[in-house]
């Protein structure tokens, strides 16, 4: 019976799929001059259609990452389908990526407690994995997340983890990004002492990776 249950969840997010794609596919018939995105909308659509396995999981993420720009809801639906494929072909990386892109969507949509909830799976999922660079992104989005919210105790604690992991891998550029974006909120709250620490942090890593974003940032800050 469980089994039944799930293949009708499995069926019933399929359908909604293939509606989108049935969706999307009128838009674009119906369009005599196609918009940029729209484009890109119908071969991210297609993908999926073509798409198998793993493969498949990917084209609905992305496909998801591009929908959210113009439609919440079916972005989410897109992302919640590509993370029951993941979980069936236990991937790992497309579960972390769907849990991130449902993070961005219920940020956007102002749900933003049920989206700490979804970038912390994707933390949690990328860290198993080793996907560092993701787990870092995962990490800055979640205290964009906090910050919205008013944790700054919480929005300081994720973005120094952040760059902690930065150092851990040695990469000066994501070191250098983590430092300003600490600089700048330290600045938004009249903490000049810590602000200009870490914009002196950023500036010297944006140099050694030719950084010229959080150069430019930490000289505002300064």
């Amino acid at each position: 019976m469980s089994r039944l249950i799930c293949f009708r969840k499995w069926l019933f997010g399929v359908a909604k799929v293939v509606g989108l794609i049935i969706l999307y596919a009128i838009n674009v018939h119906a369009t005599q001059v196609l918009p940029s995105h729209q484009t890109q909308t119908d071969s991210l659509m297609q993908n999926i259609i073509t798409s198998q396995g793993t493969k498949k999981v990917d084209a609905l993420n992305q496909a998801a990452e591009h929908v959210q720009k113009f439609s919440a809801n079916d972005a989410l639906t897109l992302a919640e389908q590509a993370l029951v494929l993941a979980v069936e072909q236990n991937y790992m990386n497309g579960k972390a990526k769907a849990f991130f892109n449902m993070a961005v969507i219920w940020s956007s949509k102002g749900e933003n407690k049920e989206a700490i909830i979804q970038v912390h799976k994707a933390i949690v999922l990328y860290k198993q994995g080793n996907e560092r660079e993701s787990e870092f992104n995962c990490l800055l989005k979640q205290a964009s997340i906090y910050q919205t919210l008013g944790k700054n105790e919480k929005v300081v604690e994720t973005e120094l983890q952040a760059l902690h992991l930065a150092e851990e891998i040695g990469r000066a550029d994501l070191q250098s990004l983590a430092s300003s974006l600490i600089s700048q909120f330290f600045s938004k709250i009249n903490d000049k002492s810590n602000a200009l620490i870490y914009a002196s942090k950023a500036m010297l890593q944006g140099k050694i990776s030719d950084n010229p974003n959080s150069i430019g940032n930490a000289y505002m800050v300064m």
